[in-house]
């Protein structure tokens, strides 16, 4: 993954946490999403 794109955060969700290899990427940290209770309305707000 880091190798391709070259990140240094990753926002994983809850399903993501059980099969992602953090071994495979040390340099990245990665960062548990919160839970979206309605995904339907989940977006982010550009600034």
């Amino acid at each position: 993954m880091q190798s391709v794109i070259r990140c240094t955060h990753y926002v994983a969700g809850a399903s993501e946490q059980h099969y992602i290899n953090k071994a495979d990427a040390p340099d990245v940290k990665f960062i548990r999403r919160d839970d979206i209770s309605d995904s339907g309305k989940a977006y982010t707000e550009l600034s």
